[in-house]
Order: structure tokens, then C-alpha cells, then sequence
């Protein structure tokens, strides 16, 4: 017969290593449970269970594009250099992800940092072909006193919002 401390010791040690095995899983359900809190607009519970997905698997993009994008929707400065500190660093791991250099193109527009919206417009725009992501560039590299002219995108801003 088992005493209870062996017991609890038994469960401790069944449940690390489940987390080791199932890590990819544990991350995929804590998104799909930020998913619905983000749903049910919970943005802070949503934001805890993306950050614990990105403990459980750090490479995971989901996760942190997720997160990014809860962090822009809060809006508050730390979380908007705690969503740039991530984009960067998932960026770092799949720089073809569209969605998350949109998420940090519109963080870095939030903060002010025109140089780092440009850049990051630029790329979503680049991978998805969307006209409105290289108008935000422009956009954002005029306001740097860069000399673009606007007009080139105009069509793509006008094309934009009769499809809206």
C-alpha cells in the first residue's frame, strides 16, 4: 500500500513527464483555451493562456502570434514592448509568418516607431501580396520624411475599401 506522500510524489513525477511527452499538445489546448476566453472577452485570462503555450512550446507560432495580437488589443505600453519583444523573437524562428509581422507592424505603428512599422508593412505586404500592407509602409516612410510618393499606393488604399 502506497502512503500518501508516495502517492502525491508518484502523481508529481506522472505529471512532469506528460508534460514533457505532450508538451506540442499542452500548447496547442492552452491556445485553443485562450481562444475562447479571448472569445468571451477575458483579454487577460486569454493573454495568461497564450504566454503559458509559448512556455509549453516556444517555437510555436500560433502562440505567439496569438499573443502579439492579444497584447496590441490591450494596448497598454508594457504589453506593446512585450508583443514587439515576441514578434521578434518568433520572427527570428519563421520570418515568412504574414500575420505576425503584421501584429508587429501594428504594435511598432501604436508606439510610435514609424522605422520599425515601415519595415514590418513592408514584409506583410511582400508575402501576402496585399496592396493595403505596402500603402501602410509608404505610408509610415513619409511620416520618416523619406520621399515616397503616395500616390503609387493610392489605388491599393481606394481598391481597399470598396472590398471592406
Amino acid at each position: 500500500m502506497l502512503t500518501i506522500s508516495r502517492r502525491f510524489s508518484l502523481a508529481l513525477i506522472s505529471l512532469a513527464l506528460a508534460t514533457i511527452i505532450l508538451h506540442d499538445r499542452c500548447a496547442a489546448l492552452l491556445v485553443i483555451r485562450g481562444d475562447g476566453e479571448l472569445a468571451a472577452g477575458h483579454t487577460a485570462a486569454a493573454h495568461t493562456f497564450y504566454a503559458r503555450a509559448l512556455w509549453f512550446r516556444p517555437r510555436s507560432e500560433e502562440a505567439a502570434e496569438r499573443l502579439v495580437f492579444s497584447d496590441l488589443e490591450a494596448g497598454n505600453l508594457e504589453q506593446l514592448h512585450e508583443a514587439m519583444r515576441v514578434s521578434a523573437d518568433a520572427l527570428a524562428i519563421e520570418p515568412k509568418n504574414a500575420g505576425l509581422w503584421t501584429d508587429r507592424a501594428l504594435c511598432a505603428s501604436r508606439l510610435g516607431d514609424d522605422r520599425d512599422a515601415e519595415i514590418a508593412f513592408d514584409r506583410a505586404g511582400r508575402l501576402t501580396h496585399d496592396g493595403r500592407l505596402l500603402y501602410l509602409s509608404a505610408l509610415a516612410a513619409h511620416r520618416l520624411g523619406e520621399n515616397v510618393d503616395i500616390r503609387l499606393y493610392e489605388s491599393h488604399r481606394a481598391g481597399a475599401g470598396r472590398r471592406a
